[in-house]
């Protein structure tokens, strides 16, 4: 498969894999776990990018690992990562029969070109799934609410580097954030 993912343009536009945030989205994941009384074992991150999200939960459960990055760029940025006990592995682990307690997908539905394929390969995956619907995907960024939406962007952006909750919670939010059983 060669794709914008493998053959290094994504690396060549986006150097940092979309790290920056890979802490709050993982306090963000934590959160929504203990909130509904989820304490996992085993945790696989499809898709995991840079490695950070997954890093960051496995401070918390170590148990948690990255099975899966189709990228070669990916896997050579996740793979620096090896504290906490992760395993990085480039490969699909929708392929393979190993199941867990939660599977994350942060970030990565679309990125895939069969969202709802993706969907079904990836169900019996786990127990429960957390999907992060990042802000290319979300109502705001596709112009639905229109101009007064657009117009709270910028001050949207400025809260949001200072307090991203407070963002979310004053303006609205950038992603949303699914826990699915």
């Amino acid at each position: 498969m060669d794709s914008i993912y493998t053959d290094g343009t994504y690396l060549a536009r986006n150097p940092a894999w979309h790290s920056a945030d890979s802490g709050w989205k993982a306090d963000r994941v934590a959160r929504i776990l203990e909130r509904h009384g989820i304490v996992p074992k085993t945790v696989c991150e499809v898709g995991c990018g840079a490695g950070g999200v997954i890093a960051g939960v496995a401070q918390r459960w170590p148990g948690a690992r990255c099975v899966d990055d189709v990228s070669p760029h990916a896997w050579a940025l996740s793979s620096r990562k090896s504290a906490h006990g992760l395993e990085y592995r480039l490969g699909d682990a929708l392929a393979e029969a190993e199941r867990f307690d939660v599977a994350l997908a942060i970030d990565v539905v679309e990125h895939v070109e069969d969202s709802p394929g993706f969907l079904r390969r990836l169900r019996p995956k786990a127990a429960h799934t957390v999907f992060h619907i990042p802000p290319e995907l979300s109502a705001t960024e596709l112009g639905r609410y229109g101009w007064k939406s657009r117009l709270l962007n910028g001050p949207r952006r400025a809260l949001f580097a200072i307090d991203p909750d407070a963002a979310a919670r004053l303006l609205g939010g950038y992603s949303v954030l699914v826990l699915a059983a």
